[in-house]
C-alpha cells in the first residue's frame, strides 16, 4: 500500500534476510566509480586499453542496474518520490566519470609522449653538439701543433687569455710541394670539373699525414697545407726540442 512498488527488499519478512540486502542503491554506481579509479591508477596504460576496460565495466554495472537490481532502484524511487529515476542518474554518473577517467588518461598519455619527444630532441641535440665539438677539436689540432691546441683548449674559459708564443733557438722546417700542380689542375668534363685532381691531391696529403702518425716521425709537427704545399716543422714540441749542442 501507499504506492510502494513491491520488490525483493519489501517482500522479505525475515529480519536476517532483509539485512543481507543493501537498502541504498547508490552504492552500486559508487562501487563502479571505485573500480574506474583502479584503472586510472595505471598511468602508463594506453588510453585505448583503458577505454576497453572502462566499457566492459560500464556494461557490467549497467546490467546490474537495469536487469538484476532494478527492483531495488524502483523501490528506492517510490520511497523518496524521485522525479528522475535513480537508475538513469546512476548510469549518467557512471558515464560522466568514465569520460573524466578517459580524459585524464589521454592527458597523461599526451604528456608522456611529449616528454619522450623532448628527451629525444635533447639527446639528438647533445649528440650533434658533441659531434660539432669533436669536429672543431680535430680542425684545431689539424691547424695548430698538438701542444698549442691543447694550450688553447685548456684555457678556453679564461677571460684574459694571452696569445701563445714560444722562443726556439733551433728548429727545422720543411716545405714539400708538388711542382706545377696549377698546370695539372684543369676543370674539364673528363675529370669531373677538377674534382679528380683535388682527390689526387687529398690522397697525397693524407699519405703525408699517415707518415707523421708513425713512431719514427713523432717529433715532426704538421703546420699547415697551402694549396699543393705541405709545411711541417721539427723541434717545436716542448718534449722534443733541438738542443744547441746537437
Amino acid at each position: 500500500s501507499g504506492g510502494v512498488v513491491p520488490g525483493p527488499l519489501l517482500a522479505s519478512t525475515g529480519g536476517s534476510i532483509r539485512n543481507l540486502w543493501c537498502p541504498l542503491p547508490e552504492y552500486i554506481p559508487l562501487s563502479c566509480i571505485l573500480s574506474f579509479l583502479t584503472v586510472a591508477l595505471f598511468l602508463r596504460l594506453p588510453v585505448l586499453v583503458k577505454l576497453l576496460l572502462l566499457l566492459c565495466m560500464t556494461v557490467v554495472y549497467s546490467l546490474l542496474i537495469f536487469v538484476t537490481h532494478i527492483p531495488l532502484f524502483t523501490c528506492y524511487d517510490a520511497r523518496v518520490g524521485a522525479i528522475v529515476p535513480l537508475e538513469v542518474l546512476a548510469v549518467v554518473q557512471v558515464l560522466l566519470f568514465m569520460a573524466a577517467v578517459l580524459m585524464h588518461g589521454r592527458q597523461v598519455e599526451w604528456t608522456a609522449r611529449l616528454d619522450f619527444l623532448w628527451q629525444r630532441q635533447a639527446t639528438e641535440e647533445k649528440q650533434d653538439m658533441d659531434a660539432l665539438q669533436e669536429s672543431n677539436r680535430r680542425i684545431l689540432f689539424n691547424l695548430l701543433p698538438a701542444h698549442v691546441a691543447t694550450h688553447f683548449l685548456d684555457n678556453q674559459f679564461r677571460t684574459n687569455m694571452e696569445l701563445y708564443h714560444q722562443s726556439y733557438s733551433c728548429i727545422g722546417v720543411i716545405f714539400a710541394t708538388i711542382p706545377n700542380f696549377h698546370e695539372f689542375y684543369v676543370e674539364l668534363d673528363v675529370n669531373n670539373q677538377g674534382t679528380e685532381c683535388l682527390r689526387l691531391l687529398n690522397e697525397i696529403i693524407a699519405d703525408f699525414d699517415q707518415l707523421l702518425d708513425d713512431e719514427r716521425f713523432k717529433t715532426i709537427d704538421k703546420i699547415k697545407t697551402v694549396g699543393s704545399t705541405f709545411m711541417a716543422a721539427v723541434g717545436l714540441m716542448p718534449e722534443h726540442r733541438i738542443q744547441e749542442d746537437q
